[in-house]
């Protein structure tokens, strides 16, 4: 026999706040330091037990169904701050970084030349006297 299990509304709506709050706090962990999928699949699953706890022994599979859709709608989410956060800092950032490196190079060699003109001036001034 199986016992039946009576909905409870409040323990229930905690749980799937929280449990959105989790979700949604795990997906900039994906692209900075964290553990961003472990928070997101925890929240995932706390947001279902809510449900589970809501509905009471009236459906599992509606609340499998939300477990899953809420799942994909995180990942589009995780997919669109990678692309439109990320990918543009990291752009950004490699620009920067060739800048720096010409430019570098660039003293580099307007050093060299100095210090070459300078040793040229200095051998000339020997072989003169």
């Amino acid at each position: 026999m199986t016992e039946e299990k009576k909905p409870n509304v409040i323990a229930g709506t905690a749980k799937v706040a929280g449990g959105i709050a989790l979700a949604a706090a795990g997906v900039p962990m994906l692209v900075l330091p964290g553990p961003g999928m472990l928070i997101i699949a925890g929240g995932v699953a706390l947001a279902g037990k809510g449900l589970s706890d809501i509905m009471g022994n009236e459906g599992p599979s509606k609340v499998a169904d939300f477990t899953v859709e809420l799942a994909k709608e995180t990942a589009e989410l995780a997919a669109s701050i990678a692309v439109n956060t990320v990918a543009p800092t990291v752009k950004k950032a490699a620009g920067d970084a060739s800048q720096v490196a010409l430019s570098a190079g660039k003293t580099a060699v307007e050093g060299s030349a100095k210090f070459a003109s300078a040793g040229i001036e200095a051998l000339q001034k020997r072989l003169t006297k």
